[in-house]
């Protein structure tokens, strides 16, 4: 049996800007064209992880986080995750698939989940990420392989750039920086059963493909135009 595999990270974005391109993506294993990565987000990316290591969670102190993390330690890697198989109303089965940049092992065997976001924080946004955490939870707890985890928390550290420090022209006239300052902050996410999720689910059953969303860049690629 062909079983459909949703990346979390699709769960995102995607999801909400294209049911079409999703269902292209997901069910019929066309996904969309991939686009440049602009090199310096894996910079901050690095930077910002590099941040969070040296923090041990027990330590961290940053505003939304209302309720203090446990003693644990990061872990930082490739963490490749995969949920058992749930089954759709067509008997067709899906599956999370994918991998996590960093989690939480606290020292009562319990885990977080977090993912970093360098951006301004926009509530329209949280309810977008939760689906893809909670993706990885359901691959967490109901594992494809390997023991189960019991997921404490999770959550979205934003690092929002605020300003230039020490913005200056140089002696040759050239504007000059010496680094950009930064404002850190902890959003949490709330648990749900995303895999029961009706929006996701009518998605993965539809035998046919919806109709592209208006002004799609990419419906004349599949051909919906």
């Amino acid at each position: 049996m062909n079983i459909h595999k949703v990346s979390p990270s699709t769960l995102s974005f995607l999801f909400e800007e294209c049911k079409a391109c999703f269902w292209e993506s997901v069910v019929n294993r066309r996904p969309r064209p991939s686009t440049p990565f602009p090199s310096v987000f894996n910079m901050l990316d690095k930077i910002e992880k590099d941040i969070l290591k040296r923090i041990p969670p027990q330590d961290l102190r940053l505003p939304g986080l209302t309720r203090p993390l446990m003693r644990g330690e990061l872990v930082l890697g490739d963490l490749r995750v995969r949920s058992t198989p749930f089954l759709l109303v067509n008997g067709m089965e899906f599956v999370f698939n994918g991998k996590m940049d960093m989690a939480y092992d606290f020292e009562d065997k319990t885990c977080g989940i977090l993912d970093m976001k360098t951006a301004q924080v926009k509530p329209e946004y949280v309810a977008k990420y939760g689906r893809q955490l909670n993706a990885y939870r359901n691959c967490l707890e109901h594992p494809a392989e390997g023991e189960p985890e019991n997921v404490w928390r999770m959550g979205l550290v934003y690092f929002t750039p605020t300003r230039f420090i020490g913005y200056q022209p140089d002696m040759e006239g050239t504007l000059a920086n010496e680094g950009i300052e930064f404002s850190i902050q902890w959003v949490e996410v709330d648990f749900y059963d995303v895999a029961t999720d009706p929006g996701l689910v009518s998605i993965l059953s539809a035998v046919k493909c919806p109709a592209h969303e208006s002004g799609c860049g990419f419906a004349a690629y599949y051909g919906g135009l």
